[in-house]
């Protein structure tokens, strides 16, 4: 969850779903205190699918050192984000966190405002009512992206829905300050936000 969120905050100061490059990827160690307890990486290579444009963003996060001898943690997330909608169109969550394991593979149809979720575990499928501009996890950070900077003012929120397994739930992203943090890159204006699901 840390990492989910950790990813959030860095996609937040990008730009739009026009401002994915071919071919980018971004890289986070995540820490537990002074353990270094894994890595996240993200990357985007624009593609077809089912003959339209769309960027295929893979998410990979793992434990690391110590913290992989007691949990390990190997998860791989997908989502085909159409380009000229910003909506996911094909979304892949394969996890395994210590003795927890998931695989599921979810096809949204944005016009009729439903999903079919494909679960690769026990081979089930199931058909699903959304709502529109729902987003799955690892493409809600691309539309937060395309927000307009101006809409991340103190004291205002971004609402969405995003799909999580085999849910819908309401997503809220409130923005409570700005604080200006010393990096290795020099000093950065940075959002301070709360999240919640």
């Amino acid at each position: 969850i840390f990492a989910t969120f950790a990813l959030l905050v860095s996609s937040l100061f990008f730009a739009q779903i026009d401002n994915i490059n071919n071919g980018e990827k971004l890289s986070y160690r995540i820490h537990y205190g002074i353990l270094n307890a894994g890595t996240a990486n993200l990357s985007a290579t624009q593609i077809n699918y089912k003959g339209r444009p769309h960027y295929r963003v893979t998410g990979v996060g793992k434990s690391t050192g110590m913290v992989r001898a007691f949990f390990k943690v190997d998860d791989i997330y997908e989502s085909y984000i159409d380009i000229a909608t910003g909506l996911p169109s094909f979304y892949v969550r394969n996890v395994s966190e210590g003795s927890y394991r998931r695989h599921y593979e979810t096809t949204f149809d944005h016009d009729n405002q439903t999903l079919v979720l494909n679960n690769k575990l026990d081979k089930g499928t199931r058909n699903f009512k959304t709502m529109k501009g729902i987003q799955d996890m690892l493409s809600s950070f691309y539309y937060l992206r395309s927000i307009e900077n101006s809409k991340f003012k103190v004291g205002n929120y971004v609402k969405m829905n995003i799909w999580i397994d085999d849910e819908s739930y309401p997503f809220m992203l409130k923005v409570v300050g700005v604080e200006n943090k010393k990096t290795k890159f020099g000093t950065i204006e940075c959002l301070k936000i709360i999240p919640s699901v």
